[in-house]
């Protein structure tokens, strides 16, 4: 976050982008604090005393969140169709992560990472009208830049950690450019056109895209339920962006 950081200033300074207003800089600092800092230190606490399979459950339950705080402020109208799509999602997801481990443990730190869950699905919501007003890419690199002061505190034992080997420079290289700017850009670009409840469940798709992706990078062929999981994940985002589709397309803007 310190790189994704250091990158989104750079860009900032290079398009001459001027200081959000006061409420906006606010709003901007609170979606860091909550999508950033807060969210990556209780996940990260909660999984030493919680399996892979288990975390990965609870944490696909942001979108449940999103939607749900989306539909209580009146931003995004949460259907009977979308409800059944996610519900059906998550079915998905706990089938992939049954089968990621044998041991589905769920111990102390479950509760972190579903408060982790809880301020990503809040921070989706509040991102929502800063995408609207500031467009994908400067949003997200304002949150980039906040992010990374926020977690400033843990940038010498982060140095030390990652210098051990170029191996790890280039993972970090990769998760500041490649995940942090250039994923949050996209991420906001989707807040913007979508709405947070739309953008939250699309989320669902980074299991089974994950496991595509694992098959050419590391060999690894999924097994059957995994299959299973990623199917239902599939088609239940399918039958959430149809209903939001219908409903668009009845109730135009």
């Amino acid at each position: 976050f310190a790189v994704a950081a250091v990158a989104a200033g750079i860009w900032l300074a290079w398009r001459r982008k001027r200081l959000p207003v006061a409420k906006d800089f606010i709003r901007i600092a609170i979606c860091s604090l909550l999508g950033i800092a807060l969210y990556n230190m209780l996940l990260n606490t909660g999984q030493r005393d919680v399996s892979p399979g288990a975390a990965s459950f609870i944490v696909a339950t942001q979108t449940v969140f999103a939607g749900g705080l989306s539909h209580y402020l009146g931003q995004q109208k949460v259907g009977q169709k979308a409800i059944i799509g996610t519900a059906l999602s998550l079915v998905g997801i706990a089938v992939i992560s049954l089968g990621q481990a044998a041991d589905l443990r769920v111990g102390a730190g479950s509760f972190l990472v579903l408060i982790a869950a809880a301020c990503s699905g809040v921070n989706f919501v509040l991102q929502q009208p800063l995408a609207v007003k500031y467009g994908g890419a400067e949003s997200a690199c304002w949150t980039m830049v906040m992010g990374g002061l926020f977690l400033s505190p843990w940038l010498p034992q982060g140095l030390q950690q990652t210098m051990q080997s170029t191996e790890a420079i280039a993972a970090a290289g990769f998760l500041a450019l490649g995940s942090g700017v250039l994923g949050y850009a996209c991420w906001f670009t989707a807040l913007a056109g979508l709405g947070a409840a739309r953008a939250a469940n699309l989320l669902f798709l980074m299991a089974p895209v994950a496991l595509l992706l694992a098959i050419p990078i590391s060999g690894h062929l999924p097994d059957l339920s995994t299959i299973l999981g990623g199917t239902l994940a599939l088609a239940g985002v399918a039958i959430v962006n149809h209903s939001y589709r219908r409903t668009s397309a009845a109730q135009p803007e």
